[in-house]
């Protein structure tokens, strides 16, 4: 199934996503006290239902991210398509402007912010290309830059170097950082990777 994060949907299930997260995070610390506090005070039936509490939202976790990763599948978009990144809201766009073979893999992108306030950091992303056999390149020239201020757009070119019998390349990106790995839903890291840009026209769908 794949999910536009962008859509009503996905708003819907991001934000299940960040209250599941937030619920381990702030419930399992005070479930955790709970049971200390429980076991050193020799109460045993509130530490066997801290406990208890405590696996539930361990497995709420679990299960919804496990459901993340198998259930929510890809695209891969046209070049001029935009990939699009969110948090709350979704503001950062990217797309490819052009593909250049010449040696080395380079790859133009659109970058544009449509907040109406607040700054996005493309910097932020991993970005990578992709190959149909599950190679991942990483760029080794060029970088997308600082802050785009809101409203905001800039093109940028990085260079990849891609063996010459790489087949089905696509540019994919996905936020950096240890929440999007633990973030259930369509922005965990994973889901994100499957979502690109086709960077031969004729593989796209």
């Amino acid at each position: 199934m794949y999910v536009d994060p962008a859509s009503a949907f996905g708003l819907l299930l991001r934000l299940a996503g960040m209250g599941t997260l937030f619920l381990l995070v702030v419930g399992g610390m005070v479930l955790l006290l709970v049971l200390l506090v429980s076991v050193l005070t020799g109460r045993t039936a509130m530490a066997r239902w801290a406990g208890f509490a405590l696996g539930g939202v361990a497995s709420l976790w679990a299960v919804s991210l496990l459901l993340s990763v198998v259930l929510l599948r890809g695209r891969t978009l046209r070049p001029g398509e935009e990939l699009v990144y969110c948090g709350f809201d979704c503001h950062l766009h990217l797309t490819v402007r052009d593909v250049k073979h010449d040696g080395r893999l380079d790859v133009t992108l659109a970058l544009r912010s449509d907040a109406k306030q607040e700054p996005e950091y493309p910097a932020l992303l991993d970005i990578a290309v992709t190959s149909a056999d599950g190679r991942r390149f990483a760029p080794v020239a060029g970088d997308v830059g600082g802050a785009l201020g809101a409203g905001e757009g800039r093109d940028v070119t990085l260079g990849f170097d891609v063996p010459a019998d790489a087949q089905g390349l696509r540019l994919v990106a996905n936020w950096q950082g240890t929440p999007e790995w633990l973030l259930p839903g369509p922005e965990h890291a994973i889901v994100q990777r499957r979502r690109g840009i086709a960077l031969d026209p004729a593989v796209s769908q």
